[in-house]
């Protein structure tokens, strides 16, 4: 399973990719794998800077700081689809879409 996205994180480009094990998080130097048991949640954008974002919030500091923001390059509801076929527990507003 595989949905290429980007991400916002301090304003700086990141890739973000969901894959069976985890995400993986890129700046383009350095890659990390967060295990889905790791990720405290998944939860869409509330607020106006974060409309059409995914909030994720991982249980300790990553490299990339406790929560990432990204937008997926992929429809909103195929995102939902993959993260619950990983088994993802999905929060806040996923409910809606």
């Amino acid at each position: 399973m595989f949905a290429g996205m980007l991400a916002l994180c301090d304003f700086e480009k990141k890739e973000v990719a969901l894959t069976d094990n985890g995400v993986i998080i890129s700046n383009f130097k350095v890659s990390i794998l967060v295990p889905y048991d790791e990720i405290k949640e998944f939860r869409l954008g509330d607020s106006k800077a974060t409309v059409g974002s995914i909030i994720v919030t991982f249980m300790s500091k990553t490299p990339f700081g406790n929560k990432i923001y990204f937008k997926p390059v992929v429809d909103l509801r195929e995102t939902k689809r993959l993260l619950q076929l990983a088994g993802v527990r999905l929060e806040g507003g996923f409910n809606r879409v």
